[in-house]
């Protein structure tokens, strides 16, 4: 699929957020139009990005689906939006998550999933290790669109005290098993530092319990899960 016919420069992307406020102050749902072109322009720009998934966590029910769905027909990379609204679920309050989940169905009905390529354009060095990273420990919002990705798009206190896993359980268990092969022991907190915080403590706390080389010991802020020893009850010390 071809790209944009132009790269978005700095006095676009000011355009943009003076347009979001405007909106935001007005109590408006930015012009369909707009959105769309912005949902492109997120991929240059994760500042965009976040600013987006902000504004359309309260204008959502103020703009029109299938309009949207329209526009972004018109657009080089429609399964973008899929990304920005997935995003804007985890804000959305869990009451109104269903007709959003609906909302967003309209939106994005029949546009196909992206060729699995990085979300963000120009914002790694080609063959990075950050590069490698994002392939490896893609966020859910990301890969779910084809896309490999790790940056929150919502306000980082936001993703940190969502009610789940923005990193599905197959990812996170390799990572986990990546960490036990150069160390004896692990604590909750050590384990989502690696995970950069895209967990809950609750999430973090069961992939410990229930992974058949660890065993817990200890209670509250000092338990720590310790590595067996050849499949033996005992902790490595």
């Amino acid at each position: 699929m071809k790209g944009l016919v132009q790269i978005p420069r700095a006095r676009d992307l000011e355009a943009a957020y003076a347009h979001l406020q405007s909106s935001a102050r007005a109590g408006t749902a930015p012009i369909p139009e707009k959105v769309a072109l912005m949902s492109q322009w997120a991929r240059f720009d994760p500042r965009l990005g976040e600013q987006l998934v902000a504004h359309l966590g309260f204008v959502w029910r103020k703009l029109g689906p299938l309009e949207l769905h329209e526009e972004l027909r018109h657009q080089p990379w429609p399964s973008s939006m899929g990304v920005i609204l997935l995003e804007t679920l985890d804000s959305i309050p869990k009451k109104d998550r269903a007709l959003f989940r609906g909302w967003m169905a309209l939106v994005m009905g029949g546009v196909e999933l992206a060729p699995d390529e990085h979300y963000f354009i120009g914002l790694r060095s080609p063959g990075s290790r950050l590069m490698f990273e994002d392939t490896l420990r893609s966020h859910r919002s990301y890969r779910r669109w084809g896309y490999f990705g790790r940056e929150a798009l919502v306000n980082k206190a936001v993703a940190r005290a969502g009610d789940s896993s923005r990193i599905d359980s197959k990812t996170r268990r390799r990572i986990l098993d990546e960490l036990l092969s150069t160390r004896e022991r692990i604590t909750v907190r050590e384990y989502r530092e690696a995970l950069e915080g895209a967990v809950t403590r609750r999430v973090a706390e069961l992939d410990l319990e229930r992974h058949p080389r660890l065993r817990g010991r200890g209670n509250t802020r000092a338990r720590f899960y310790g590595v067996l020893k050849r499949g033996r009850e005992r902790f490595n010390t």
